[in-house]
Order: structure tokens, then C-alpha cells, then sequence
């Protein structure tokens, strides 16, 4: 049977697998094996085969590397680049230079054959459950707030403030996608050619500057510019100005405890006298909200996706020694020493659920940013404390009101705007008992920084400034 006469027998709703293998033999028989095993199959014979077959929305590729009119390892590269399938390559090249090879440049799996098809179809099953714990915490996560807009990443959608989808071409799209994900930064125009261009078409600057034209028609929203020109280099996502220029219009929530951290008895007073302050010139300042986000959930969190990330540069005997930890712990240990160690460790299909949990962590926040201007609360839980270098931070100690506590448990405080990408920035409040600088926080919505450093500009105009401790011009 031809793989055209495959392709009308398959049903709808099948994960679509392309098997780019030049022996007809060993291609006929991946393609009639994995149909029977509910595998929607196309056959391909060559690296152009292969590319026509991924114009198609492709789940998973079985890949030789020896193929008539290119290279395997080479056409891997492509397929990466151009989609989101799982590659598995399939070949007789044995060596563990080619294996290593294939692995690190794009390859899920490597089998050598001859081919064990029951082991083939357990590795091509497991590659699609981790490819579909990916997309799910995609469809989670990338929907981006900035403006009067949420543009959606996965469904390549944008919408407005009503809910209501605006008309963009593709290469609008991806042009205001890669803006967005810059997060403010300016990129190059020579950049955001290669962007909309997708090796399809003939794109210049011209093309590039043309389509940002449109997309300013199009993104009028509030009236406020969306993309804003930046000389000499290209285009930027425009900040959004800030919110208010008076401290009577401002929304506050003022937070001064944490479950896990107290603030020590100096960062609460000040923050007190703050709020009262704020209250007398106008603002509207709540000391408490349902919207605000569980910070017992949310300081886990952060713990173990930051240690995930360094865990992955800490030398191996580190490594073998934390898993050691983290094999120990009890599943009810919610400590954040626990929750590090565990981040230390992390599986990638964990990391992928963390991933999932933050960005219903930065929904919550864009809700509560529709009530509220600004949240105001510690950047740490004291004024400046005693350096302790003994080596292992967690017997380190950092005292709170009399109370030791675990010295990088300091890390929630920080946390809070750093775990979703929030803008912040610090203010000075005076001094404590002990003369030293206390400041406090203040968060903003995402990207809308300008709104968080104009109500800290307005509460040291009004309020006064820093003010120096003894000594600091010694």
C-alpha cells in the first residue's frame, strides 16, 4: 500500500507522525505499524519530502540521518526551528559521537537499528506525553497583558479590552509578538526582518517599517502610542505612561506581613506611618484584598523555580548531594528549605507544572491591577543586617524581633515582584531605632513601570527623601 493510499484510510484526530526513511522496506513497515497503533502516518522519503509532509501540522518525526539529498542531523535543525514536533531519530549510524550528536542538537530520543518496534512505540508515546504537558502549560502561560491589549500566543491571537479579537496578518503577529516578548527593549530593525520574514519572502526595512505602520493603526487602544521608534537602532514596545500624576488618584494596597517572613517591628512602623501619610494626601489605601495572591503558594513557588535555575550550574557532587536531600523529605514538608532543594532537583515535567502555576500567578496579579495602582510592601524582612560568610547558607541565621530565622527565607520579600516579572522599585522611609536606612517596595502592573516610579517620585516630594544614616560619609 502507497503512503497516498495510507493517508485516506487514516481517521481525524490522531497524533500525525512523518517517517523520513529512504528504504522503502523499513518506511513501509514504521507506516503501517504505527497506523495500526492509532498513529495518523505520512511516509517521506527524502529531506524534501520530509518539509512538504511539515507543512502539515506535525506531532512527532521518526528521523534517519542518511537520507538521498541531505543530512539528517541538518534537516533536525530545520524541523526545530519551524515546529514544534518531537524528533526521534531512527538510523543505523551506531557511533556515540552520532548519538551524542543527535541528542544535543534536536533529538528527543536516538534509536539504532535494527528496530525493537514495541520499544519505538513506547519512546514515541512518552515523547508525546511530555510534548503535551508542554502545550498545556503554554496555553496557560502565554497570554501577555500590556496596554489595552492581551495578545495570545498560542491561539496567535489579539485581543482588546472588550474581549474582541483585532485583524492581523501573520507577519503583524509575529512582529508585535517579538516586540512584547522583548519586554521593553528596543530591538533592531535587520532583526524583526528576520522575524516576519520565516525564510519565505522577500523582507526589507521598508516591509518592516510599513507593517509597524500598520500595527500603530490598528493598536490605537487608549490613544497612547503602542510601538515607539527608537533612533538609529529600530522599534520598541512603548511603556505606558503612569497611571497618575497626584497621589489623591492613586489605589494602594499596603502590605506589611508575610506567613512565612514577618517584617521586623522598624519595617512595619515605617510602612504604617506611610500608609497614614498616603491616607492624609488622598489616596486610597486598602490594607488587605481577596485579590491578592496566596503568598504561601506563590513564595514556594519562587523558591523552586529559583533554584532550578542555579541548580542547573552548581557542580555535580552538589548536584548528587541535594538529590540525596530531597529523596528524604517528607511530601508534607512545605518549608522553603524543602521547596529550594526540591527546585535543586527538579524534573523537567515539575519545572513545566511551576511553569503553569506562575502564569496563573500573573493572571492573578493583572486582576488585582485592575483594582489597584501600585502595591506597596518590605523589600526585606529588615534594615541592614550582620554579613554572615559561613559557607552553607542554609544554617545560616538572620534575626527578626528576637527570632531566628532561616537566612535565605529573606529571598520571599524580593520574590514577589521577581517571580512574575513585575516592575519595582524602592523608596526610602528614614531611619530605624538602630540609625539605619529603612525603604519599602513598590510593585506596579506589567510592563507599566512608569507608573510605580512616578508614585515613588510623589512620596519623596512629598513625604522627603533619603535620609543619610551616621557615618555615611565616612
Amino acid at each position: 500500500m502507497t503512503d497516498s493510499a495510507l493517508r485516506e484510510l487514516r481517521p481525524a484526530g490522531r497524533e500525525r507522525l512523518i517517517v523520513v526513511e529512504d528504504d522503502p522496506v523499513t518506511r513501509t513497515m514504521l507506516v503501517g505499524y504505527f497506523s495500526e497503533n492509532n498513529f495518523d502516518v505520512v511516509g517521506a522519503g527524502s529531506c524534501a519530502e520530509c518539509r512538504q509532509a511539515l507543512r502539515a501540522r506535525t506531532d512527532l518525526v521518526f528521523l534517519d540521518v542518511q537520507l538521498p539529498d541531505g543530512d539528517g542531523f541538518e534537516l533536525a535543525k530545520e524541523i526545530q526551528a519551524t515546529s514544534n514536533a518531537g524528533i526521534i531519530f531512527v538510523t543505523r549510524r551506531d557511533t556515540d559521537v552520532d548519538r551524542i550528536l543527535g541528542l544535543e542538537i534536536a533529538g528527543d530520543h536516538y534509536v539504532t537499528k535494527p528496530i525493537n518496534l514495541r520499544d519505538l512505540l513506547a519512546r514515541a508515546r512518552s515523547v508525546l506525553r511530555r510534548r503535551s504537558i508542554d502545550r498545556k502549560a503554554a496555553r496557560n502561560h502565554n497570554s501577555i497583558a500590556f496596554g489595552d491589549w492581551i495578545i495570545d500566543l498560542t491561539r496567535r491571537e489579539l485581543l482588546g479590552s472588550d474581549g474582541k479579537p483585532a485583524a492581523l496578518t501573520r507577519a503583524e503577529f509575529d512582529l508585535l509578538a517579538a516586540l512584547v516578548g522583548a519586554d521593553g527593549r528596543p530591538l533592531s530593525r535587520d532583526y524583526l526582518i528576520e522575524v516576519v520574514s520565516n525564510r519565505q519572502a522577500e523582507v526589507d526595512i521598508r516591509t518592516v517599517d510599513a507593517l509597524v505602520a500598520r500595527l500603530r493603526r490598528k493598536l490605537v487602544g487608549s490613544g497612547t502610542p503602542v510601538i515607539a521608534t527608537v533612533t538609529g537602532v529600530g522599534y520598541k514596545l512603548a511603556l505606558p505612561e503612569a497611571r497618575h500624576d497626584k497621589l489623591k488618584d492613586f489605589r494602594l494596597l499596603v502590605i506589611d506581613s508575610h506567613p512565612l517572613l514577618p517584617a521586623n517591628a522598624d519595617i512595619r512602623g515605617a510602612i504604617e506611618t506611610l500608609a497614614g501619610r498616603l491616607t492624609g494626601a488622598g489616596a486610597s489605601v486598602a490594607r488587605e484584598s481577596p485579590l491578592f495572591p496566596d503568598f504561601r503558594e506563590a513564595t514556594r513557588l519562587y523558591m523552586r523555580m529559583l533554584m532550578s535555575f542555579l541548580g542547573a550550574f552548581f557542580p555535580p557532587d552538589v548536584l548528587a548531594g541535594a538529590r540525596a536531600g530531597a529523596a528524604q523529605l517528607s511530601p508534607e514538608d512545605k518549608s522553603l528549605a524543602a521547596e529550594r532543594l526540591r527546585g535543586m532537583t527538579s524534573t523537567h515535567q515539575a519545572w513545566v507544572f511551576d511553569e503553569g502555576a506562575r502564569a496563573r500567578l500573573r493572571a492573578q496579579w493583572r486582576q488585582l491591577f485592575r483594582t489597584f495602582d501600585a502595591v506597596i510592601c518590605p523589600i526585606m524582612p529588615t534594615p541592614a543586617y550582620p554579613h554572615d560568610h559561613s559557607p552553607e547558607q542554609e544554617k545560616r541565621r538572620i534575626n527578626i524581633d528576637g527570632k531566628d530565622h532561616v537566612y535565605p527565607d529573606q529571598l520571599a520579600w524580593p520574590g514577589i515582584a521577581t517571580l512574575t516579572g513585575l516592575p519595582a522599585t524602592a523608596v526610602p522611609l528614614g531611619l530605624s531605632k538602630d540609625g539605619l536606612p529603612v525603604g519599602v517596595q513598590i510593585i506596579g502592573p506589567f510592563l507599566e513601570d512608569r507608573t510605580p516610579l512616578k508614585l515613588a517620585e510623589l512620596i519623596e516630594r512629598e513625604f522627603g527623601g533619603f535620609t543619610p544614616p551616621k557615618m555615611f560619609d565616612d
